[in-house]
């Protein structure tokens, strides 16, 4: 099963660094995960 990822980074109200990793539902493209994510630079895949 493959699912494909994305990562950014963020900053919490304390102003601590975060990076956001999400997975998405297995079938979804990398083009509509684009369109949902403009500021997203790194895109990935993840096998389970």
């Amino acid at each position: 099963m493959i699912r494909r990822t994305t990562e950014h980074k963020a900053v919490n109200t304390e102003r601590d660094q975060l990076i956001v990793f999400t997975v998405y539902e297995q079938g979804t493209k990398k083009e509509q995960i684009k369109q949902e994510n403009i500021f997203t630079k790194k895109h990935g895949k993840v096998v389970f």
